[in-house]
């Protein structure tokens, strides 16, 4: 008797537990979409931040200046709202931010409030190819298989597309004033972003034009363990391996992917691109595709590696590599206070030094990237770039383009800057009031590039490509169509050499 009672309570107790999680999910998005913190509040945390910024962000004015700044500041300080909601609040955060057109710069939602609400909430089972302010589907996690990739949006609940890449720009971070970068970013975050803007739903509405006809369709959101095991299945059937550096041989072309430049340590770079560049020299090829396209950069230094396997030579590299404060002033706001607090301290004995003009400059590093392979390559080279590449992969594409041996550049503006990026190490700050997090890094590095365009790294042939192999046939026709093209410009006794691309 007394174990059929307790039975009966633990069953209530269930019970009582699965009748309260629907109201507990609730709160946590009511505790986004409520109001959260006074006008006093926001404007400590404004104040916080924007001295942070401009203490210990490494390339702060590389993009903006400092009255623009000040402007900024001003209009963000003075609100007629009594209280403001955490949505509110980051997303005048992320206006702030915006002003610094830095990639690597970004705010997150505070960390509780981040994990409940990727952990209740159901999502936008859609993810965006965005041009011009248009968008269509990029990958359909819904179990709606005729809404295939292709499909241009219209609509999603009433709203127009326009309007919702509009309000969510503010969020996107890019390196300079490149505007495709910021949809790169927005492709493979907008279930995230149009929830924390536009509120979450169990489901959507979509308007979907094909072929001149709109049609509405009622999409079920998903739930993020969902979305991941979907998007594990993509990736599983797509050309892509787990493997960072594919090579492969396809007509008269090698080639060469390499999806990230992170996740193996440098040996395992340096192994791989020698033994494509064996396999290339024993295939005799005739040109070489460097596919770096989706790449968001990594460890420093695999640029060089890449870099080294044609001539270029890297002694000068960068202009400059600097760092703006050497410490923190206070540790108050960065989490790992003590961490940040050794890393600093370890950077200034071993890292920088100070030159005459009391600059922190960083001292040679990557020497031993800079040691040539016993093979390099000297025909023809196409690298592949998209709106994804990143960090230090723009970087290689940069330099490969404007530095030594030059290389076509083919597809889109990457997301990562041309003439550098802010990136190194990063505090992250904690702002007293909301807990919204954002991401500081704290070194400039400056590249030898022969322009000073503010924006992403510029292809010389933009394309974009959806072949069955990754494009590259189109590649291989093209490179085809290009060399008689200058066969003839020779018969017809022109000028053979090809017209550089120029930055605005």
């Amino acid at each position: 008797m007394k174990r059929a009672v307790d039975n009966m309570q633990r069953a209530l107790g269930t019970l009582w537990v699965l009748l309260l999680m629907p109201l507990l999910f609730c709160a946590q998005e009511n505790l986004w979409m409520r109001p959260a913190i006074d006008q006093q509040a926001w404007q400590h945390d404004l104040q916080v931040l924007d001295r942070f910024i401009r203490e210990h962000h490494g390339g702060i004015f590389r993009y903006c200046s400092p009255s623009q700044l000040d402007f900024l500041y001003a209009s963000l300080h003075d609100t007629e709202q009594d209280t403001l909601t955490m949505r509110e609040v980051f997303l005048r955060v992320s206006n702030y931010i915006d002003a610094l057109r830095d990639g690597h710069t970004y705010a997150m939602p505070p960390e509780e409030i981040s994990d409940r609400l990727l952990a209740s909430e159901r999502f936008f089972p859609l993810t965006l190819e965005v041009n011009d302010f248009e968008a269509c589907i990029a990958e359909n996690f819904s179990d709606i298989q005729s809404l295939s990739t292709g499909k241009r949006i219209v609509q999603i609940n009433g709203l127009p597309i326009r309007r919702i890449l509009l309000e969510l720009r503010p969020y996107l971070t890019a390196d300079g004033f490149s505007s495709s970068g910021k949809w790169g970013v927005l492709q493979g975050q907008f279930w995230w972003y149009f929830g924390l803007h536009f509120g979450f739903a169990e489901s959507y509405t979509v308007s979907i034009e094909d072929e001149s006809e709109v049609s509405e369709y009622h999409l079920p959101a998903v739930r993020m363990d969902d979305f991941f095991n979907k998007q594990q299945e993509l990736y599983r059937s797509s050309m892509r391996s787990a493997e960072p550096v594919q090579h492969q041989v396809i007509g008269s072309s090698g080639i060469l992917q390499v999806s990230t430049f992170g996740e193996k340590p440098l040996r395992y770079f340096r192994r791989t691109f020698r033994r494509a560049l064996r396999s290339f020299r024993k295939e005799d090829v005739a040109q070489l595709i460097i596919d770096i396209r989706g790449n968001g950069g990594g460890r420093e230094g695999v640029e060089n590696l890449l870099l080294n396997c044609f001539t270029h030579n890297l002694e000068d590299k960068y202009r400059e590599v600097t760092i703006r404060r050497p410490k923190a002033v206070s540790y108050e706001h960065i989490q790992h206070p003590r961490y940040n607090q050794l890393k600093d301290a370890l950077y200034r004995a071993v890292e920088f030094r100070t030159d005459k003009q009391g600059k922190w400059q960083r001292k040679n590093r990557f020497r031993r990237t800079f040691r040539k392979p016993r093979y390099v390559f000297d025909k023809p080279v196409y690298v592949l770039i998209d709106r994804e590449v990143f960090s230090g992969a723009s970087e290689f594409a940069a330099l490969a383009s404007d530095y030594g041996q030059s290389c076509t550049l083919v597809g889109e503006e990457t997301c990562g800057g041309y003439s550098g990026h802010t990136s190194g190490y990063y505090y992250t700050l904690v702002l007293p009031e909301s807990q919204i997090r954002v991401k500081v890094p704290r070194i400039w590095f400056g590249l030898n590039v022969r322009d000073t365009y503010n924006g992403g790294v510029l292809p010389d042939w933009r394309l974009s490509w959806f072949g069955k192999d990754g494009g590259y046939s189109e590649i291989n026709d093209l490179i085809e169509l290009q060399a008689r093209w200058r066969q003839e410009e020779v018969l017809k006794g022109s000028s053979t050499e090809s017209q550089q691309r120029s930055y605005p």
